[in-house]
């Protein structure tokens, strides 16, 4: 059993603070915004100094025996404070004189609007600490909060989390906006759809590996067998699902382990994956290996993602940042209320399956940016089982857009 390190403990603890401070929220919401008149000034007054209190106390508290960073009477200090007050006060002047009045009533159909109070005031305290989720070492309190807000989403959309049925910790991080969101779920997608390609050259090229050669893994498609990973051609490989995908490192650190083998090979694996390759790098090296005659090069270089004519400008910006190029997202027909139209995904479908085209990922719209239109995710994962039979497989991203 693996004993906790004294960070994980730490977070341990600290969650269960996080936790203690959850409640049944409370129906008074205009106590949870300024208010377009500033009726909740005193409020917002109030939390502010206390994270400003709470900050300075710290700072005198913590190592009390440092001197002292400056003297404030210097008449150096004293100009430098009237400057840094002089050039604020134009800055709040021109933010309120020339800024878009957002938490007006007039702006609440708008896609911006008044940010919520609580949010104001734990962004304005965080930024006291200057914490950083890299690493849970710089940032042990704030790492705790943000996986308490993976675990809320989780339950939000219906999944398990630790500990209430989840027996492996669904992960997830904050980014700093719905674009960068985006990018990272292509990102992902296609990291993840070209790794089974890097295990296979792995176990190919490297003799010390043997001993993990003899892996099997479920061939997608209706009544395909297990076969042997480093027996599948170029398509069989990139159309495993996710599921078989996703087991592959912990398989193969259990087949390791049964044979005296360290982690260690993980380290051959990495060398070979597309992070490390590059995507041109990567199809010349794997269509080589697999002897695939220029089919795999050229299957990578059409390869798909399919979302509706309504999808957020992000998503082909990701595609020309994942070295896919603009044309790699495809358009799919929406109908008169602006939802994907299945059953033209579906042709689409057809056609690429047709032509052994690749379809990394279909993006399923949950509220649509300009129209707030909802994609059937339940057709479109209908789909993808009745695409399975065939042997295609491809990643679904659900974009939780402004609209929804």
């Amino acid at each position: 059993m693996a004993v906790p390190t004294p960070i994980e403990s730490k977070i341990k603890h600290l969650r269960s603070l996080v936790s203690k401070t959850s409640g049944q929220g409370t129906e008074a919401v205009g106590a949870w915004f300024i208010g377009p008149k500033g009726e909740s000034q005193a409020l917002l007054l109030s939390l502010l100094t206390q994270a400003a209190d709470y900050s300075i106390y710290g700072r005198k508290t913590t190592y009390p025996s440092d001197p002292d960073w400056t003297d404030t009477q210097d008449p150096e200090y004293v100009a430098a404070s009237k400057f840094i007050q002089e050039n604020y006060l134009q800055l709040v002047k021109n933010l309120e004189e020339h800024c878009v009045p957002f938490s007006s009533y007039r702006y609440q159909g708008h896609m911006l609007w008044d940010q919520t109070l609580p949010a104001l005031a734990g962004y304005f305290a965080a930024l006291l600490y200057n914490q950083n989720n890299v690493a849970a070492e710089a940032s042990p309190l704030t790492t705790a909060l943000e996986m308490e807000v993976a675990d809320q989403l989780c339950r939000l959309v219906g999944f398990s989390v630790w500990g209430e049925g989840e027996k492996i910790r669904p992960w997830a991080h904050i980014t700093c906006g719905g674009t960068i969101a985006n990018i990272e779920a292509v990102w992902s997608a296609r990291n993840t759809k070209l790794y089974p390609f890097a295990v296979c050259a792995a176990l190919k090229l490297n003799p010390e590996l043997g001993a993990l050669d003899s892996i099997e893994v479920q061939v997608t498609g209706r009544d395909q067998p297990r076969k042997k990973l480093t027996d599948l051609d170029w398509w069989e490989l990139i159309n495993l699902t996710a599921e078989v995908i996703l087991e592959l490192p912990t398989r193969l650190a259990d087949e390791a382990e049964q044979v005296g083998m360290s982690l260690y090979f993980l380290s051959f694996i990495d060398q070979y994956t597309v992070q490390t390759l590059g995507l041109t790098g990567f199809a010349n090296r794997m269509d080589d290996l697999l002897e695939a005659g220029g089919e795999l090069r050229e299957g990578l270089g059409k390869m798909k993602v399919l979302g509706s004519a309504a999808l957020h400008y992000s998503l082909p910006k990701a595609a020309t940042l994942l070295g896919l190029g603009n044309s790699a997202v495809h358009r799919v027909k929406v109908s008169r209320t602006a939802r994907m139209e299945t059953d033209h995904l579906a042709e689409c479908l057809r056609h690429f399956l047709a032509a052994r085209i690749p379809v990394m990922t279909v993006v399923a719209i949950m509220g649509t940016t300009e129209e707030s239109a909802v994609d059937d995710l339940g057709a479109i994962l209908d789909l993808r089982t009745e695409v399975r039979n065939d042997g295609m497989d491809f990643f679904i991203h659900a974009d939780a857009a402004w609209g929804g």
